[in-house]
């Protein structure tokens, strides 16, 4: 019976990547072409850099950059292979365990079989490398769903409330369930009392997560400043970059970041403020107000005053596009933030369900975030985390919300606001 519930539980929205410039070959696979490909790799910054993701080159090298520029073509040839239901999610092959990009920039399909058993996979044989699964991407993804679900609603339960995080390990393809008391007595309990199957795996819980904190100052760094005019008047015309430093509450109140644009305003991080808390930019200026929370996504709407606007822009070669982005592990993400400015590095956890170790602003468990490597600090919360599409456009990944230790980020996927407050 217990095994039964899991199918009750509908996977959540994948949301639909890219929409790539790809080439098809008389048989109908895929070809890879760019204008960055040559034989010798001998890419210039100044040769492509309608294309280039400088943060990426610079943390993963040129190699990575060229072999992900082709896994994300991929992918985005995939999804328009396989068919979605009724709700617009994304039906998987049975055969299919995940996918991921590896290291080198190289895409990776998990399979219970070969690929060329199935007829959709097959025509993508070319560009990916095969590695074994045990379990489907489905299967994973339900029980990952089911178990999600008692870990928001029914934390009452001591067993639920023993665990701390758990999220689907994709490279390994399995099932993760991170517990604060572990030993063998209590996966026993959480066996035989919520869900025994083959695809949980135990472990104790990593480490603390904390909540990116806003505060006035931090030692040592200078806060971003890089926004609207210097004068105060409330009639002066504002514009405001995702990224940038706003102020909650006061004009000397703590620091948060400017998320993506929505209708009405933009995204932040829900512990910034509650609902009614007046917001201003850098400079002082009265900007908006929080008028929309939700906690167990940790995403706080704004409300912009009528003479401020959000910049659809970064700089003059990055351009935010409304698409939104779904997290692959492996992905090249880049954050920008108050404190930490523009930061970059890889996916390499998805749907992520934790608990703060300590609760924030009365936010205390978060669902279905995306897990990075790279750096963000008190300040840094609800600034967007963007990656690179085509040329000089960027899709939206999500917004900053916690971290763990110096250099593991949390971010709340896009898909998941928007699903809550559409853009």
């Amino acid at each position: 019976m217990k095994k039964l519930k899991i199918f009750l539980i509908t996977m959540f929205t994948i949301a639909l990547m890219l929409n790539p410039n790809i080439i098809y070959a008389t048989d109908g696979t895929l070809e890879w072409t760019s204008s960055l490909q040559n034989d010798s790799m001998g890419l210039k910054i100044n040769e492509c850099s309608e294309y280039l993701n400088h943060l990426m080159i610079e943390e993963m090298g040129y190699e990575f950059f060229y072999n992900h520029m082709k896994a994300l073509d991929t992918i985005n040839f995939l999804y328009e292979l396989l068919p979605t239901n009724r709700l617009g999610e994304t039906m998987y092959p049975e055969n299919f365990g995940g996918m991921y990009i590896d290291e080198d920039g190289h895409l990776v399909f998990l399979l219970l079989d070969n690929i060329d058993n199935d007829i959709t996979l097959s025509r993508l044989s070319n560009n990916v490398i095969e590695k074994p699964a045990d379990f489907s991407y489905n299967e994973i993804m339900l029980t990952h769903g089911y178990l999600s679900y008692l870990f928001e609603y029914h934390y009452e339960n001591p067993v639920i409330e023993n665990i701390g995080a758990l999220w689907t390990d994709i490279v390994n393809n399995r099932v993760v369930i991170e517990l604060f008391e572990y030993n063998t007595e209590m996966i026993h309990i959480f066996k035989n009392e919520i869900l025994d199957v083959e695809l949980l795996y135990f472990t104790p819980f990593e480490k603390d997560i904390t909540a990116l904190e806003f505060h006035n100052d931090v030692e040592g760094k200078t806060l971003d400043s890089r926004v609207e005019s210097a004068t105060f008047s409330p009639l002066n015309t504002i514009t405001i970059t995702p990224g940038d430093t706003i102020r909650m509450g006061s004009p000397n109140g703590g620091t948060c970041s400017v998320g993506f644009r929505v209708a009405g305003g933009f995204m932040t991080a829900a512990h910034c403020g509650n609902i009614g808390t007046r917001i201003y930019n850098s400079r002082g200026s009265f900007i908006g107000t929080m008028r929309g929370r939700t906690a167990n996504i940790d995403a706080g709407w704004v409300s912009i005053n009528s003479n401020v606007s959000v910049s659809g822009t970064i700089s003059s070669t990055t351009h935010i596009s409304p698409q939104v982005i779904a997290p692959v592990v492996g992905r090249f993400v880049t954050s920008r933030g108050a404190i930490n400015g523009s930061r970059g590095g890889t996916i390499d956890r998805v749907n992520v369900d934790f608990t703060f170790s300590q609760p924030t602003n009365g936010i205390s468990r978060v669902i279905g975030t995306t897990r990075a490597n790279f750096r963000s600090d008190g300040g840094d919360s609800g600034g967007i985390v963007i990656s690179h599409i085509s040329g000089q456009s960027h899709g939206v990944q999500g917004i900053s919300i916690a971290r763990s230790g110096t250099t593991v980020s949390f971010y709340t996927p896009a898909n998941r606001i928007t699903a809550w407050r559409p853009q």
